[in-house]
């Protein structure tokens, strides 16, 4: 009898480190070094902050690809880019990202490309975000459509390191670095978000953190709620960038 309990024993042993190397095995596994990916559908659809990382932290296009996003608006009359993500990000008032998502939009996300940092070399930062509000090319445009009220905005950080030429690649889990209630109001004009990171939050967290590794940092910016528009559900942003870093 104390045979078979000692291989039993030894048995649930065998299966619980099993489990245990499984699990950190899906926690610490990054993928290769990545591809560029420059499919609006893609890039307009992200399912998360990781995978808007990931996309951000490769880019060809300075401007397209420094931008993702949740959703975003098609209509058929249109090129399919016409509303994607990038719009956002080319310093146009006449041109905007708008959602794709059935109904005011409210949980949708557009992320931004930030900065990226070694951290031997890393000094608090001042980050002054600004965004024009709506569709701004005119003011019908403006109305018509939904604007932001009240959003949230995250920072995000994780360890990265270049990984064949020209690529880069994550290498630790995302970690929130601040969220940032913000109120907009309901105008055409450029409203400044400044932002301070203090410090890296996954060093701070983790003594064992290599003291030459660079971290990359992105924004993402969710809309909670708008002001409505006078005929269409879309909500709208005109630019979301970044003025300056202090």
């Amino acid at each position: 009898m104390k045979k078979y309990l000692i291989i039993i024993t030894y048995l649930i042993t065998i299966i619980f480190i099993h489990a245990d190397n499984k699990l950190l095995s899906k926690e610490n596994t990054f993928s290769d070094c990545p591809k560029y990916e420059g499919d609006i559908n893609k890039r307009g659809n992200v399912k998360n902050a990781t995978e808007a990382f990931d996309l951000l932290l490769n880019r060809e296009d300075k401007v397209k690809d420094g931008v993702v996003s949740t959703s975003f608006l098609k209509e058929k009359t249109k090129p399919v880019d016409y509303y994607a993500p990038w719009k956002a990000n080319d310093g146009d008032i006449k041109t905007a990202w708008v959602e794709g998502k059935k109904g005011d939009g409210i949980g949708e996300k557009i992320f931004l490309n930030i900065i990226g940092r070694p951290t031997n070399d890393f000094k608090a930062m001042k980050i002054n975000f600004y965004i024009i509000n709506g569709y701004a090319e005119n003011e019908k445009l403006f109305l018509l459509n939904n604007r932001i009220k009240k959003a949230k905005l995250n920072i995000y950080e994780a360890k990265f390191d270049i990984c064949g030429g020209y690529y880069s690649k994550r290498y630790s889990n995302l970690m929130l670095n601040s969220s940032n209630i913000i109120m907009l109001k309901d105008t055409m004009e450029e409203q400044l978000i400044p932002i301070e990171i203090k410090e890296i939050k996954s060093i701070k967290n983790n003594s064992n953190t290599d003291s030459y590794s660079s971290y990359f940092f992105i924004a993402e910016l969710e809309i909670l709620e708008i002001y409505k528009g006078t005929k269409y559900e879309d909500t709208c942003i005109s630019e979301f960038n970044i003025k300056d870093i202090d």
